[in-house]
């Protein structure tokens, strides 16, 4: 797995199910969403190596491809104006 796959899949819309919404007191679906409101300096990744599958913990055998010559571009995973700001 590509490290550009790892960061879609952490930054990808997720829905969560049954969310008591505070406001009306209901159960609704909502969508959660990832994004930075700035850029780090320095990004520091902790791999995850073990999924609950039914409450059961199994290891994940996958190895990471992490090939990146020259910066990352981490400009669509940003949030509010999408802007660099300076230093970034």
């Amino acid at each position: 797995m590509s490290l550009d796959a790892c960061l879609e899949a952490t930054f990808a819309d997720s829905v969560i199910e049954d969310f008591a919404c505070p406001c009306c007191n209901a159960k609704t679906n909502v969508t959660d969403r990832k994004r930075f409101i700035s850029y780090p300096r320095n990004l520091a990744i902790c791999l995850k190596r073990i999924v609950f599958d039914d409450w059961v913990p199994k290891k994940l055998e996958i190895e990471l491809q992490a090939e990146q010559e020259g910066p990352l571009d981490l400009t669509r995973f940003g949030g509010g104006t999408c802007e660099l700001k300076d230093g970034e």
